[in-house]
């Protein structure tokens, strides 16, 4: 994930992993393919808070400290030079096959029409165009 984190969802997917953790609950994949859901249906019957009251505070804090520490690190991690070039490594290939495409698909004749319609639309005179 790119950018920032959803307080809301990191506390809703903690606790709910937690109550597959901690407890001998089925679920099956039809119920957990909507953990939103499920999380609400666990939260508003009262079992989540019944689960979690059972997990004893340090240890629940611990785990809590556990996620923070790691959510700090990979935030970290994310804003580092590192992070950069490895993204850059890992999306050239798409952006190398974009470009190649786009090439692929130029149209010289297209773009001299493009060309010729502005220079109508502004008084049949020349375009300036930047030179880099």
């Amino acid at each position: 994930m790119d950018g920032t984190y959803n307080e809301i969802l990191i506390d809703m997917y903690f606790n709910l992993h937690l109550v597959y953790l901690y407890t001998d609950i089925v679920f099956t994949d039809e119920d957990r393919e909507d953990e939103m859901k499920l999380y609400d249906e666990l939260e508003s019957s009262g079992i989540l808070e019944r689960i979690l009251d059972k997990i004893p505070d340090e240890e629940y804090n611990t785990l809590m400290d556990y996620l923070k520490a790691m959510r700090k690190e990979i935030s970290s991690y994310k804003h580092s030079a590192a992070a950069m070039v490895q993204k850059l490594i890992v999306d050239l290939p798409k952006n190398a096959e974009a470009a190649a495409k786009i090439v692929e698909d130029f149209n010289p004749e297209k773009y001299r029409e493009v060309v010729d319609f502005a220079q109508h639309a502004n008084g049949n005179r020349p375009i300036p165009f930047k030179q880099n």
